[in-house]
């Protein structure tokens, strides 16, 4: 049997964080492969992230119920090795080592910043970019040019998105493999948790940037329809429920069973695709790039806030030879 490793953003305390991560996990387990999550973590941005969470929302005792929520799952559902700050120490043994998905590739990130880890830089073994996504970082960045090489030593490089296509075409002069995210690969239903939740609600999964405008029309909306205004992840004040602590399965379960969902969330907008929910997608500046290909893919243009009333999108399609590419490509 074939040993492999995953290396992103496997231990942040967020949803699509984890479900990412652990749906690759499950996809390569498909192709028969023996897989580990490398438990690898930046030193100078440890400490950093988890007091910046800890302060998130204003709510330290939630913050830190959700942290160990997440925690408990990680080490439950996810084939951790042993926890390391040196990433030459955990990739020795390998067959392969897969990078993504998620913004590995961001070297932009306010969180995580440039890390030549994440390009593969210094690990010794046959290398895979499996769905990384450069974020908000642009072709024209002037420190683009940082990661060339790394790229050129990839084995395989695919890409969530059509502008890290455009970004690793540039500097490798490759055609980059356009493939769908892990959590479209793997079914997502056998282990929701199911919402106490009994009146209709609709769900707002979105950050705090949320405008004047936007939010009233997701009131106006929710007051006509007479549905409850449930917010997940993040404490807006116009809602009638702000559910802050909740762990990556609860929170698919309180997507599946929206009546509705406002998100600015790329994978707010993958969940509610899987379970089939009238979406609406308000797009901010710095995640606007990364949904480009999905949006396109799946035909969600209608679900895209353009100003006034809010339209909700509930007929998705999604491209059967796309996921079969994808598998195709995970394959050694």
């Amino acid at each position: 049997m074939k040993k492999v490793g995953i290396v992103t953003f496997h231990d942040g305390i967020n949803y699509g964080a984890f479900m990412q991560v652990f749906s690759l996990q499950r996809a390569l387990e498909t192709q028969g492969y023996d897989v580990d999550v490398i438990h690898y973590k930046q030193v100078k941005f440890w400490f950093k992230e988890y007091v910046h969470f800890l302060k998130m929302n204003g709510r330290l005792l939630s913050n830190y119920k959700k942290i160990s929520k997440f925690e408990r799952l990680q080490k439950k559902h996810l084939n951790l090795t042993s926890f390391s700050f040196d990433i030459n120490k955990l990739t020795k043994g390998y067959d392969a080592i897969y990078f993504g998905s998620d913004e590995i590739w961001n070297i932009n990130n306010p969180g995580f910043g440039f890390n030549p880890v994440y390009f593969g830089r210094g690990i010794d073994s046959r290398l895979i970019a499996y769905a990384p996504s450069f974020g908000a970082t642009q072709i024209d960045d002037e420190n683009i040019n940082r990661v060339k090489e790394d790229l050129l030593n990839f084995d395989k490089i695919s890409v969530r998105d059509t502008n890290s296509y455009k970004i690793v075409e540039k500097l490798t002069n490759q055609v980059p493999l356009i493939v769908a995210d892990p959590t479209l690969l793997v079914e997502q239903k056998s282990l929701l948790v199911e919402p106490e939740q009994v009146e209709e609600y609709l769900l707002v999964y979105a950050s705090s940037q949320l405008t004047v405008e936007q939010i009233s029309q997701i009131k106006t909306y929710a007051e006509i329809n007479n549905l409850l205004i449930i917010s997940i992840g993040y404490k807006h004040a116009f809602a009638h429920q702000n559910l802050l602590d909740l762990d990556p399965f609860e929170w698919q379960g309180y997507i599946k069973y929206a009546q509705c969902v406002v998100t600015t969330m790329f994978h707010g907008t993958l969940f509610s695709l899987i379970y089939n929910r009238p979406l609406s997608i308000i797009l901010t500046p710095y995640r606007e790039a990364k949904f480009s290909t999905v949006i396109e893919s799946c035909k969600l243009q209608s679900a895209l806030w353009k100003g006034g009333a809010l339209s909700f999108n509930s007929s998705y399609i999604f491209p059967q030879k796309l996921k079969e590419e994808s598998f195709e490509f995970l394959k050694l």
